[in-house]
Order: C-alpha cells, then structure tokens, then sequence
C-alpha cells in the first residue's frame, strides 16, 4: 500500500482541496504526499504542467459540496463531513485506504 501524508484545513466552512487533472480525470484531493519537505518547491505540482496527464489547482470547497463532488480518498471525504457536523475528535485519525488496482 502506498502511504501519504494529508491535512484536513477548514476555515469558514470550507476544506482546502486540490483539484487534480491526471491523465483525463478530474477529483479533488486533500493536500499532502508522499515524499518531499513542504514548502521547498520541488514537489511533483511544481514540475512541468501538461493539462491532459497533470494539473494542480489548490481551492476552498465548501463543506456541504464534498460528498456531492469527486473527492478522494473517499472514505476520507465521508469521514471529514461527518467529524465537521458532528465535532471533531481529540486526537489524530489515521485512515487507511483499501488499496487500488
């Protein structure tokens, strides 16, 4: 399974996504990676832009769109809306994704 890091960012009811285009697809992602020190420039979004394999654009979704949209990890997704309406925990979550072929 490959592993990445993610943040949840809220601010007046909205979550800080990135909207992808990879290789035909649209979705949404929560920010984060794999690999890399944040900040530094050198992350695969700062690299060569091809709108058909790669595009990186960072936006403030509302909360109420997330299930509404293609955002992924989904599990995630569903996990986020319902912390936001219900409150969130005290301590960090980590969720696994099953892993995709």
């Amino acid at each position: 399974m490959r592993k990445r890091a993610g943040i949840i960012l809220s601010h007046e009811g909205k979550l800080a996504l990135m909207e992808r285009h990879k290789q035909g697809r649209r979705y949404f992602a929560f920010p984060g990676g794999v690999d890399g020190e944040f900040g530094a420039g050198t992350g695969e979004e700062y690299g060569e832009v091809n709108p058909f394999h790669r595009t990186y654009h960072p936006l403030w979704m509302p909360v109420e769109e997330i299930l509404e949209k293609n955002v992924v990890p989904r599990g995630l997704a569903e996990l986020t809306v319902k912390s936001y309406k219900e409150g969130w925990k005290d301590s960090a979550i980590i969720h696994e994704e099953p892993h995709r072929k």
